[in-house]
């Protein structure tokens, strides 16, 4: 089994979930109360290298990032595309790489969770962990994608 950081990106929030020997160690959310994109960009990501430190030391470890989609043809994407945030998401990604030190597996939405409602892929999630749910610090929907990449990324998806 592999060591993994699944990560699902966000500035209202990032997701994380760290995996040894397909076991999952922690999964929760990161938050930032600065304003600025790049100040916030910066922050998440010095939060999250100190937990990564904190779980895999000096173990190594793979990266699997949700890669931001544009949903063309859609209300969301044209608003997403408008504003900005899929640049600011790109940046955030880059920044994490950067401190945490790796380059990640950049994982579209649509090859690991397709349109999925966020319920059914918590709840899919749950199923996998059985126990290990225990593991997972936060409800916040960021946190239950980063989880659902990570047994997608390893594999350990249950029909």
């Amino acid at each position: 089994m592999q060591n993994c950081l699944a990560i699902d990106p966000g500035l209202e929030g990032t997701g994380y979930a760290c995996w040894i020997d397909g076991k999952l160690v922690e999964a929760d959310s990161i938050y930032s109360s600065k304003e600025e994109f790049t100040a916030k960009s910066k922050d998440i990501a010095v939060k999250l290298r100190r937990r990564v430190g904190r779980i895999f030391g000096h173990r190594g470890f793979n990266i699997a990032v949700e890669f931001p989609t544009n949903w063309t043809g859609s209300r969301k994407g044209y608003a997403a595309t408008a504003s900005g945030a899929l640049l600011k998401l790109s940046y955030l990604i880059g920044v994490l790489a950067t401190k945490i030190n790796g380059v990640p597996e950049a994982v579209p939405v649509a090859k690991y969770k397709g349109t999925l409602p966020k319920d059914i892929v918590a709840n899919r999630a749950r199923h996998c962990l059985g126990l290990d749910v225990r593991k997972v610090h936060s409800r916040a929907s960021h946190t239950w994608d980063a989880v659902y990449l990570g047994l997608w990324y390893q594999g350990l998806l249950k029909p």
